[in-house]
């Protein structure tokens, strides 16, 4: 029989394609008595393609889906159903700044081409959302797309789980202000509502802030969707994981989601995304998009995790493992192979030969790793430092118990008594995400995004879901990228992120509040992106769907100077003969027609499309500039070279360091920088090119980039 997806947050439904009255279809809407009939039709939609072409502004995304006017931030809803994605996100479409929050709503056949939707939520006077619609899923209730949102009544932030009623196409929606859920009397704060199943059940949880400062994470039963059971604090930053990968004081948009799981280190390189079918992962690790094992890998069950570390970080350079001394075979275990479980403690036992795990302030994270990606053990790690203070693992409710070890190991049972081990095969392999706020925060959020990797497991005591991390990181380097989403489908996991305004950080210059209001415009959504999870390492690849923007080749150049169109893409690999740390790559905002010092190199220009506007250069400029000598000493400015940039002519918006064995896939598109790493996450900036200046991709040595304008397929 044939069938139809329909998927909402984190669940994945197969309907037969006859489908009976209480499934999603518009006769079955009519018949809802809780739905008016119109919601069955729905009203004309705008191609966002339209929208970009005739937008004045230069720094405004071609590619990048969202409203041509108004405030936008954090995805929502992100859902697929009868074959169309779904991303609603919160907007307000009265100016370019934070107020008034709706949700925002366009949608896409194949993440290429996108049309944009009425707004589907608006606060209502006197109701529970009075102030705003803030962030939330969608999910299916019995046949009903049902939107579940942090309904926030007044300007202290305070929310309540707010219902709302769709049409079979997601476009209609009816607001009547139920409320699901309160705000429980043991937190400070809760927002951002999101749903999952396990073991046949419907769990949410909600993110928090607690009295004593950790962050937290809740726990609802969802039996009945309009009157969810508390079941209480699920985990906090009181976990040594939690605390090491994902501090805050307030963890917001959590997220919990199955991921596709490899147990080898060789992931496909970032210019040759996976297309389709399985991985070359072991058993349980399927997803479309999750990275095959390179010869040599070793397997989920070398992976070494307990600790509180993350297999990341016992990665050699390049995260390729390999067998030999220092790599991630029995060399990399702790003597005898066996991870020290009393007690819950690392125990001295418990870090690599030499306790020398190659962590930064007690962060194994992404950006603990030294330029280029290679991770090195020395004097100076956090070895012991890594344990947590006493060697105890603080056990919140839900986990595991203090005495519960982590293990990599494939096929180990769990039981959460002491010394018990949890899979890190790919079908236990679960992704925990949080945006970390603290203090101050309020469009700037300094701490980013953070994950945790590990098993959900069955309580024995309260049959309740348990999750047991074991590994985390940074889900994104760039300090532009803050409340992502991630939708899980059957094959593949794919996550949206907002790129807020960028104002100045990392000597960056700014887009003011004056120049934001003057555009009318705020915020852009990421491009979608595939996860999976590699030797306990999460990966972030461009989702496989993008590759049909690559309009036409551009140059292929071998070191020196590519100068870019306004949307582009590039993929950077290090060559035949280029040694790791002989350069960087660098991605830089240079004025067109001066002399910005620069001397000598060839240069490679590169004019294509700027999408569907048709051809232009960055600003509408096509004047040739000079090039600079790849390779150098000049690193990415700080505030005293960026208050220099008009003498200079030059901002340097991104620089990395190229190992032997990376490489990078980047996209710009306008003011949005998106950059990828084979085998890492993504780093996500945001700049704004004036009139006279055009993107520059230098290129250390003897390192390659091809390079496509991009444009919209037919």
């Amino acid at each position: 029989m044939t069938s139809t997806t329909i998927s909402f947050d984190s669940e994945v439904l197969k309907a037969p394609a006859t489908l009976p009255p209480s499934d999603l279809t518009p006769n079955s809407l009519e018949r809802n008595p809780m739905l008016p009939p119109e919601l069955a039709h729905a009203p004309s939609s705008t191609p966002f393609a339209a929208t970009a072409a005739s937008h004045p502004d230069p720094a405004f995304p071609h590619f990048h889906p969202r409203p041509a006017k108004g405030w936008i931030n954090d995805p929502n809803g992100v859902s697929f159903i009868n074959g169309r994605y779904h991303v609603f996100f919160q907007y307000n479409p009265e100016s370019a700044r934070h107020n008034h929050i709706c949700w925002g709503h366009v949608s896409s056949p194949d993440l290429v081409h996108w049309d944009e939707h009425p707004v589907a939520l608006r606060p209502q006077p006197g109701g529970p959302d009075e102030f705003g619609c803030w962030s939330g899923v969608v999910t299916d209730d019995g046949g009903t797309p049902t939107a579940v949102y942090s309904g926030v009544r007044s300007g202290g932030g305070h929310s309540q789980v707010t219902l709302a009623r769709g049409s079979a196409d997601l476009v209609t929606w009816k607001q009547d202000g139920h409320v699901a859920a309160s705000m429980p009397s043991d937190v400070t704060a809760v927002r951002d509502p999101f749903i999952f199943r396990f073991n046949g059940r419907r769990y949410a949880i909600q993110g928090a802030g607690l009295a004593s400062g950790h962050a937290a994470v809740l726990l609802y039963s969802v039996d009945d969707i309009e009157d969810w059971k508390y079941e209480g604090i699920w985990l906090t930053t009181e976990h040594p994981v939690a605390a090491e990968f994902a501090l805050a004081q307030i963890w917001e948009c959590p997220q919990l989601v199955r991921v596709p799981a490899s147990g080898g280190g060789g992931s496909a390189g970032a210019g040759t995304p996976p297309k389709g079918g399985a991985g070359a992962g072991g058993a349980g690790s399927p997803g479309a998009g999750a990275a095959p094992a390179g010869a040599g890998s070793s397997g989920a069950g070398a992976a070494p995790a307990g600790a509180g570390s993350s297999g990341a970080g016992a990665a050699p350079a390049g995260g390729a493992w390999t067998a030999g001394a220092g790599s991630s075979g029995a060399e990399a275990a702790p003597a005898g192979g066996a991870w020290a479980a009393g007690a819950g403690s690392s125990g001295a036992g418990a870090a690599p030969a030499g306790g020398a795990w190659a962590a930064g302030a007690g962060s194994s994270g992404a950006e603990a790793a030294p330029a280029g990606g290679a991770w090195t053990a020395g004097a100076g790690s956090s070895g012991a430092g890594a344990a947590p203070a006493g060697g105890a693992w603080a056990a919140g409710a839900g986990s595991s118990g203090a005495g519960a070890a982590v293990s990599g190991g494939a096929g180990a049972a769990v039981s959460g008594g002491a010394g018990a081990a949890v899979s890190g095969t790919g079908e236990d392999t679960w992704v925990m995400m949080f945006s970390l706020w603290v203090e101050g925060d309020e469009h700037e959020h300094a701490s980013g995004v953070g994950h945790l990797i590990g098993a959900l497991r069955e309580d024995s005591a309260t049959g309740l879901p348990m999750f047991i991390p074991r590994a985390g990181g940074r889900t994104d380097r760039g300090r532009d990228f803050y409340a992502p989403q991630v939708l899980a489908l059957e094959d593949r996991a794919l996550l949206w992120g907002w790129a807020n305004e960028g104002f100045g950080r990392d000597g960056r210059r700014p887009r003011t509040q004056d120049q934001i209001d003057a555009a009318g415009w705020a915020g852009v959504l990421t491009f979608p992106r595939e996860l999976s999870v590699v030797d306990d390492a999460l990966v972030v690849a461009p989702a496989r769907e993008l590759d049909a923007y690559r309009d036409r080749g551009l140059a292929k150049a071998r070191g020196g100077t590519v100068v870019l169109p306004s949307a582009a893409e590039a993929v950077v690999t290090p060559g035949n003969s280029i040694a790791a740390d002989t350069g960087e790559v660098r991605l830089v905002l240079v004025k067109t027609g001066g002399n910005g010092g620069y001397s000598g190199s060839a240069s490679a220009r590169a004019k294509g499309s700027a999408g569907a506007g048709g051809s232009r250069g960055v600003g509408g400029s096509e004047s040739a500039p000079g090039s600079q000598r790849a390779g150098g000493s000049e690193s990415a400015p700080g505030t005293e070279e960026a208050a220099d940039f008009r003498e200079s002519g030059r901002q340097v918006v991104f620089s990395e360091s190229l190992a032997a064995d990376a490489s990078l896939r980047i996209f710009v598109d306008a003011s949005v920088v998106e950059v990828y790493r084979a085998n890492g996450v993504a780093t996500t900036i945001r700049a704004y090119p004036m009139p006279d200046e055009e993107w520059h991709l230098e290129l250390p040595g003897r390192a390659h980039a091809e390079v496509w304008a991009l444009g919209l397929p037919e």
